[in-house]
Order: structure tokens, then C-alpha cells, then sequence
């Protein structure tokens, strides 16, 4: 069983059998909810506790109280806004511990005339002591922020660019593998299993039984199930071109693509489940490759090709009038197939030939596009690092 991270890295192509009417992949759209995210915390938090570094040297006021600078014994510096700290105090006043919420909701209190009157740092509690004070003899308020917070939030220069090389993922060479029977017996398979998935995008489950309700079971692991307009799961299977209403459901080849680009938020994790592949089959191998690494060697070989796809918005689409499970498709969506952050990383890349609909953009971009398009297209086809893996029950 695959499981891919659907949202930005990977592209998926298909090797389709050349004989009709056999079980292909089942597959299930799968979205991680609130308890694997409190779960991820919990865990990166405990860690971290383990191995603090959070020891302030020195800690020291401007002039004008707006902000606060902090040496940590490791060397590092960081500075912090008066504001910013107001708005992260983290006293009982400011903020719901059994929630883990803030309480700082007015805007009153994030005023351009706050500034720091003192501020004090006690080892042993492991906290920043603060006075705040608003204009010209106005309130006051005291409060304190975990040194230990503070510094995993620091927003240096240095901090920053760090956390961005940090977030750079590796390249995976060959498939990571699970057992499927290390996710029943407890917490630790599937948190590695999660680890995989965010660090590379892609994981294989072994040993899972071919059943058709097992995929489930392996999805309630992640989160919830997403519906779509093909239900919780769906069969995919080699038919006739007539009665195909997905070429997935048909023996040609499919080229590298994300699924449901089509939709404004797709489903962040996919699983595919093999139920039945005879030897006797030729094709049907899954084809996968990391887009990030292709889409980021063309930002440094063709800069002006990059900055097009990051601009001009494709259309992706899924229209059939046909009752293609239930009921009728027809979705549209205009975005750029290379999405990037506020810092200039790329955040999210859709890349699907086969859902792009008519391109409708100012006639200049046009031609732009379309020499944008084929280059990235030629490298996908032209890239080293795809993996090549054919499923078995």
C-alpha cells in the first residue's frame, strides 16, 4: 500500500496493464484531523523539553521600551517587539491553559503606545518576568513568557534562515517501508509512519490484507476519511474506453500528475490499497517523482520560466456530465501550478495534464505559459529521481 502526501511534492504516473477488467488500486483520500496534530505536539514538545538550551545570559531594554534583546547561552541573540511579547504573554490573565488559547483578544491592548517598563529573567522558573505600561501614566499590566517558548519562536534573522534550510526536505532514493502489523500494536509505528510522509512525501505499509475495508482501518491512523464526489473509497479498474469515465479507469498510460487539483483544498494524503495485480499482468508499475527538487532546479536553470508558472494562473477542471458515481461533476479551478510562501519557498505544486482546462489569461501571457509548461513538463519526463515500484496484494 502507498501513501502518498498529495498537497505538494509528489507526481504519480501509472504503467496501465494491457489487460482489461482486472482490480487495480483502490484508493482513499485521507486528511489528517486535530488528534494526529495534538499528537505531533505533544511528542516535539516532550523532546524538546529533554534537551533545553533555553538559558537566558542577559537580557536588556532600548531606551525607548519598545523592545527587549536577549543573549542566550548558547551565544545566540534575538530581539523581541514590546507588542509582540504583549501579545504572547502567557499568565493566566492572557492565556487558557486547559484551552491552550489566548486571552489577549482586544485590540486595545496591542496599542502603538505599549512599551516595556522592566523586565527580569529568573533561571529557576524558567521565565521571563515583563511590566508593560500604555501611554502617559495608563494602565499597567505584568505578566511573563517561557523562556523556553521564546526562544524555539524566535524571529532573528538568523532564526529564520535557519528554520527555511531546516525545512528544506530530503530526497527520498528508494521507498521508505512499514509493516502494517507494527500500526496495530501501538502509538510508535504510526508516528514513524506520519514522520515519513512529512519528510518525504511518500511511504510504503507492507503485510496489509487484501481485504476491501482494511484501507479504512490504516486511514483512521491519520485522521478522518475526506469525502469526494467518488465516496469515502473507490475501486479502480481496467474497463473499456467506452465505459470509462476516468482514463483511470482505462489501459492507457497516465503521465506524472497530482490528483484533484481541481479542488480548492485536495485531500493532504492519499493511500492507495493493491488488491489484486497477477503476475500475469504486463504494466501497472507506479511511477512516482518528488516535484520539488525538478521545480527548484528550474527556478535556479530558468528563472524567467519559474516566475511564469508562480504568476499565471492554469485552469484545472473535472467536468462530465455523465452520472460518473452518483452524480454529475463539473468543478473549475484557476490557480499557478507553483505556489510560493511569503518567504519565497514553494508551498504547493499541481501539475496534472490531463485536468487542465482552456487557459484564460491576458493574450501577452499566453505564449509565456505555454514555454513555461513545456520546460517543466520536459524536465519531469527528463528527471533522474523517479521510482518505479509495482504494487502487490
Amino acid at each position: 500500500m502507498l501513501a502518498l502526501r498529495n498537497a505538494c511534492r509528489l507526481s504519480l504516473a501509472f504503467r496501465r496493464r494491457v489487460i482489461p477488467r482486472l482490480p487495480a488500486l483502490r484508493r482513499c483520500f485521507v486528511r489528517r484531523e486535530k488528534a494526529v496534530c495534538v499528537q505531533e505536539i505533544r511528542r516535539f514538545t516532550s523532546l524538546s523539553s529533554r534537551h533545553s538550551s533555553a538559558a537566558a545570559s542577559r537580557l536588556e531594554c532600548s531606551s525607548d521600551g519598545k523592545k527587549c534583546q536577549v543573549l542566550w547561552s548558547d551565544g545566540e541573540q534575538s530581539t523581541y517587539h514590546a507588542v509582540w511579547l504583549r501579545h504572547n504573554c502567557q499568565c493566566p490573565e492572557c492565556r487558557d491553559d486547559t484551552a491552550n488559547q489566548k486571552l489577549v483578544v482586544d485590540v486595545n491592548e496591542l496599542r502603538s503606545d505599549l512599551r516595556i517598563d522592566s523586565v527580569t529573567g529568573s533561571g529557576s522558573s524558567h521565565k521571563m518576568d515583563i511590566c508593560w505600561s500604555y501611554g502617559q501614566g495608563e494602565k499597567e499590566h505584568r505578566g511573563y513568557v517561557n523562556l523556553e517558548w521564546l526562544k524555539k519562536n524566535s524571529y532573528s534573522a538568523e532564526t529564520l534562515q535557519k528554520l527555511r534550510t531546516q525545512s528544506h526536505p530530503p530526497i527520498a532514493h528508494s521507498l521508505p517501508q512499514l509493516s502494517y502489523a507494527g500500526m496495530t500494536e501501538g502509538e510508535e509505528t504510526v508516528w514513524k509512519w506520519m514522520k515519513s510522509l512529512n519528510e518525504y512525501g511518500i511511504c510504503l505499509v507492507t503485510d496489509i490484507p487484501a481485504n476491501l475495508g482494511e484501507i479504512k482501518k490504516l486511514a483512521k491512523a491519520a485522521g478522518g476519511v475526506q469525502e469526494t464526489y467518488y465516496g469515502e473509497t473507490f475501486q479502480v479498474e481496467s474497463k473499456s474506453s467506452e465505459k470509462a469515465l476516468n482514463l483511470a479507469y482505462t489501459t492507457l498510460p497516465l503521465p506524472f500528475h497530482n490528483d484533484l487539483d481541481h479542488f480548492e483544498s485536495p485531500p493532504g494524503l492519499q493511500l492507495l490499497h493493491c488488491i489484486r495485480n497477477d503476475d500475469c499482468v504486463e504494466g501497472g508499475e507506479s511511477v512516482l517523482l518528488d516535484l520539488l527538487p525538478v521545480v527548484e532546479d528550474m527556478r535556479r536553470k530558468f528563472p524567467q520560466h519559474f516566475t511564469t508558472l508562480t504568476r499565471v494562473p492554469a485552469t484545472f477542471e473535472r467536468i462530465n456530465p455523465k452520472k460518473e458515481i452518483d452524480i454529475p461533476v463539473a468543478l473549475k479551478y484557476r490557480k499557478p501550478h507553483i505556489t510560493l510562501d511569503t518567504s519565497g519557498e514553494i508551498s504547493a505544486i499541481d501539475w496534472n495534464p490531463v485536468s487542465i482546462g482552456a487557459l484564460q489569461v491576458p493574450e501577452e501571457d499566453v505564449e509565456q505559459y505555454y514555454e513555461a509548461y513545456f520546460c517543466l513538463g520536459s524536465m519531469i519526463a527528463d528527471s533522474k529521481l523517479k521510482l518505479c515500484h509495482r504494487l502487490k496484494p
